[in-house]
């Protein structure tokens, strides 16, 4: 059976969803947005927060001991870099904080500038020539160097990473790639550099005059499906993010701006744009962000020529289906959803998740308890995975279709559900 590994879709309406303005807020040019389990956030120069869904902000900069740069959710946790180097800990939806650890900043690596997770492990990312690696949730970290030939003092901007394969985007240089877990490194860019980079279900993306993708051999691959060309080129790609299973673009043309999603693994962009300014000046890495079935995004504009444009804005879209994820973009528990189609015949797809990484078994038993086939056997990383099946050579019936296993937490693994196999 072929595996296929896709971001799914579980919201709905996302194409004709209509924004609106929810509140002035200005929190600065470089203002981020972030939410965990119903708790909103927007900072920048400011950090607010609501827990009703937007219709209040509270300013809480009291409750920081310094600047706060960066929110992150790692393990259904809420991590911060407060200060430029600080690793503070939330378990409470960031109503209270805990200092997890300090980032040691040596030979003049500047300030943190963002986390990212891979698994269970956590990746600070400075402003200078290093990436720092953390098992065990920012009480200890491991220092990498970006040491590509022919890049002198890079500063890294981004950064995505899964299993060994690292891939950093760096100022004036564009990307950087090891597939030795930082040991060493090489440029990689397509026809023209890029500017940043995402990780979607362990396949990394690359953005800057339109979209890509690495394929297996690690290589670029255009991935513009829906994104408009001018002139031979692509729209400009801002910032590419994760939210809730989706992957959301911010492109702009020379004069104007407009959001775009792909549900299927970016193969097709749609613009969901009816609401906004007509100039979108966002290019936070988290210019977009989820919650109880709403978006928020924060936009931010000179006033002198976009009067009126700066503040949040929601669009609802409607609440996720029974996957739960946080705002790294995995689940947070192990799942088996229903096929679909069902009943079907003679195909159909059977998708399972995993909030880390583990090692499964998909079977598929008649009736009688006989095993009918394995769709899915080995391990599998934190994710969103999707399997066909195929029923041509089976007789119609009823069938059942068991996920079982081992996480890396220990936790034991068995689901079932059944099928109708309808010829």
């Amino acid at each position: 059976m072929r595996l296929l590994l896709i971001i799914l879709m579980v919201l709905t309406g996302l194409v004709s969803a209509q924004w609106s303005k929810i509140s002035d807020i200005d929190v600065g040019p470089n203002g981020k947005m972030a939410a965990i389990n119903g708790v909103v956030y927007v900072y920048g120069d400011d950090v607010l927060r609501s827990t009703d869904n937007g219709d209040t902000w509270v300013e809480i900069n009291s409750e920081f001991s310094d600047d706060l740069y960066y929110l992150h959710a790692h393990n259904n946790k809420l991590f911060a870099i407060i200060g430029i180097n600080n690793v503070y800990l939330s378990e409470d939806n960031g109503y209270t904080w805990t200092q997890k650890g300090s980032v040691t900043l040596t030979g003049g690596n500047g300030a943190i500038l963002s986390l990212y997770s891979d698994g269970d492990l956590l990746y600070a990312l400075s402003n200078r020539a290093s990436i720092f690696k953390s098992a065990n949730e920012g009480a200890d970290w491991e220092e990498i160097l970006i040491n590509a030939d022919g890049i002198t003092n890079p500063i890294p901007v981004d950064l995505a990473v899964a299993g060994d394969l690292m891939v950093a985007a760096i100022a004036t240089t564009g990307i950087v790639m090891s597939t030795d877990g930082g040991s060493t490194w090489n440029v990689k860019n397509p026809a023209i550099a890029l500017s940043q980079v995402a990780k979607f279900n362990n396949e990394i993306y690359g953005s800057g005059l339109g979209l890509f993708k690495l394929d297996s051999s690690n290589e670029w691959l255009d991935w513009n499906a829906g994104i408009p060309v001018v002139g031979g080129f692509s729209y400009t790609v801002k910032s590419v993010t994760v939210v809730e299973n989706k992957m959301y673009a911010a492109v702009n043309s020379l004069f104007n701006g407009y959001i775009y999603n792909s549900d299927v693994n970016g193969e097709n962009w749609a613009e969901t744009t009816t609401g906004l300014p007509d100039y979108i000046t966002s290019t936070s890495l988290q210019f977009i962000t989820y919650s109880d079935g709403e978006l928020f995004t924060y936009m931010y504009g000179i006033e002198s020529f976009a009067p009126g444009f700066t503040g949040i804005y929601k669009t609802q879209i409607g609440a996720s289906t029974s996957v739960e994820s946080d705002l790294s973009g995995l689940p947070q528990k192990y799942s088996l959803e229903q096929n679909y189609p069902n009943p079907f015949n003679p195909a159909t797809k059977i998708r399972f998740n995993l909030p880390m990484k583990s090692d499964i078994r998909l079977t598929v038993f008649d009736m009688l308890g006989r095993v009918v086939d394995v769709i899915a056997s080995g391990e599998y990383q934190a994710g969103y995975h999707e399997v066909d099946f195929s029923g041509e050579q089976l007789s119609s019936g009823l069938y059942i279709y068991n996920l079982s296993g081992k996480g890396d937490d220990g936790e034991i693994i068995n689901i079932s559900a059944k099928m109708i196999l309808m010829k």
